[in-house]
């Protein structure tokens, strides 16, 4: 009759497919219609349910075993909440010791705490099979262990911490149509080839590595990066072309397999000069995020920093060295292209990724730990330096974007009102002093005070100053392809916290340094160089 049926595999140990016919189906109105009578139902059929616990491995199991059974490579998309600790394969421990937040030991609770959810990762990229997980909690839910998982396979994780729907609904739903409609293969190998003498060495994004020379993912969509760092062992002749070779073999959505590849070559110098000239800084940059990334999970945040540091420096020295005698000894001198190297190895210490509590919870750090490590150039960017945008001064003729502003309180008035936005979350922070008519006019109520900082949608209010803003918000959510959840922020409120945390050019939490200071002390560091 089509309704919904439900069927109990008690055998957590050793789970299987109950039915092999009807798991996996084609999409006909009818069977639409059926998956809609679902979700109308699912909400009323456990409502009288009384266990609090939960089991999470068991459940990815039976869908890698669906997939299996029927011959398919695919993606299993989860929805959970709560931290599976039932007894049964893949029990997690709430492990959260706030003793350990802050010291050198916190890196402990940001590894897996069991290998169980590594292993069952494996055979899912074995099988073509990628992990999406969509994870809605009001308390700690170790994505540390979870997020390892999904990352294995090259799936997405989507976290919703505190969640509300009336706050984080529209989001979530549109994160499920973003997922769902990505451009995505599966059962892939990435293999990367070059000329004599030169090799890839280092590699980061979220796959599997069990070998040199391949990636291996279970799935891999459009939102995905892979960072790559090649290295010369031999001495290169100048003029004589190095050819790079990435070739991905994949399983299409529609099964063919096929083959892509990607040639390009690189001429070889002499002159550092000609070095820096041709640099990317936002690539180095992406590197020198993922590496510090990477790193976090066996070394202390210090070490990491000066490590950055260091490199920094040894880039700068060299270019001040080789390339730029004429200045004053003590002159600070900046290669054109990577003269903001230093604001981004600065932002790099201060990102939500390698940040710790009580700003943000553990959870929220390993949930930006799983984003960054496959972030592609244009959101790298944004997610070290924030942008920032006045408000308050938009003129109603004006059309498109206002002008960018540097990311610092410096520039921020109590006169005014700002949205800032780092590609996963963006803040629209009020002055003490903003015109109440700024108020009125884009949250329609009399001041300040009034707006409510709960609020995660702008009102739809008929004047143009609300219809600027809020077409900017719309244009920063299209530009992301992701739907920035919008929070409100006022001076002198609890709720400004977060807006502070963004603006990266001030001092950050702890003993990170603010852009000046560690603007002079990289100076320092050259000049001590070159004496």
């Amino acid at each position: 009759q089509g309704l919904p049926q439900v069927m109990v595999v008690s055998d957590l140990e050793d789970v299987f497919v109950p039915q092999v016919d009807g798991i996996v189906c084609d999409l006909s109105e009818a069977v639409l219609q059926n998956i809609e009578m679902l979700f109308t139902q699912l909400s009323g059929m456990f409502i009288g349910e009384k266990k609090q616990t939960s089991v999470l491995e068991p459940v990815m199991r039976g869908g890698l075993e669906a997939l299996r059974c029927g011959g398919y490579n695919g993606r299993v998309v989860l929805f959970h909440t709560g931290l599976p600790s039932a007894p049964g394969p893949g029990q997690l421990k709430d492990r959260m010791d706030s003793k350990l937040l802050g010291t050198d030991k916190e890196r402990s609770l940001l590894n897996p705490q069991t290998q169980s959810y590594s292993k069952l990762a494996e055979e899912c990229v074995e099988a073509g099979v990628g992990i999406d997980m969509f994870i809605s909690t009001n308390s700690y839910n170790d994505l540390a262990t979870i997020s390892h998982c999904i990352a294995t396979t090259g799936g997405n994780l989507f976290h919703y911490p505190m969640f509300r729907a009336s706050a984080d609904g529209e989001k979530y739903i549109s994160d499920i149509v973003e997922v769902l409609s990505r451009r995505v293969v599966f059962d892939a190998v990435m293999r990367i080839r070059a000329s004599t003498g030169v090799r890839p060495v280092e590699y980061f994004g979220s796959f599997l590595k069990k070998n040199q020379t391949d990636m291996e993912f279970g799935a891999i969509d459009s939102s995905k990066a892979v960072t790559v760092e090649m290295q010369h062992d031999e001495k290169l002749k100048e003029g004589d072309p190095v050819h790079i070779q990435v070739a991905l073999l994949h399983t299409s959505v529609n099964g063919q397999r096929k083959l892509r590849i990607h040639n390009f070559q690189m001429i070889p110098v002499s002159q550092y000069l000609d070095v820096y000239r041709g640099c990317d800084q936002d690539t180095i940059v992406n590197v020198l995020l993922k590496k510090a990334i990477k790193d976090s999970f066996g070394t202390s945040m210090k070490t990491i920093t000066e490590g950055m540091i260091v490199q920094c420096v040894k880039i700068l020295t060299t270019y001040r060295k080789h390339c730029s005698q004429s200045g004053a000894p003590g002159q600070l001198i900046l290669p054109e292209s990577l003269k903001l190297l230093p604001i981004y190895v600065n932002c790099i210490t201060k990102c939500d990724a390698l940040q710790s509590p009580p700003l943000f919870s553990l959870d929220h750090k390993s949930a930006m730990t799983h984003y960054a490590r496959s972030l592609g150039l244009s959101l790298s960017v944004p997610f070290l330096y924030p942008l920032l945008y006045s408000l308050h001064d938009l003129r109603p003729e004006e059309t498109g974007m206002p002008p960018i502003m540097r990311c610092t309180n410096k520039k921020v008035s109590e006169n005014g009102a700002y949205l800032i936005e780092n590609g996963v979350v963006m803040v629209i922070w009020l002055g003490s002093r903003v015109p109440n008519e700024f108020v009125s006019k884009v949250f329609g109520v009399g001041s300040q005070a009034q707006v409510d900082p709960e609020m995660c949608n702008l009102p739809v209010l008929d004047n143009s100053l609300s219809t600027s803003i809020r077409n900017i918000v719309s244009s920063l959510r299209n530009d992301r392809k992701t739907f920035m959840k919008l929070r409100v922020a006022k001076q002198r409120d609890k709720s400004e916290a977060h807006f502070r945390c963004l603006l990266r050019e001030d001092q950050g939490p702890g003993k990170a340094l603010n852009y000046i200071d560690f603007l002079c002390h990289v100076h320092k560091e050259i000049k001590q160089n070159l004496s």
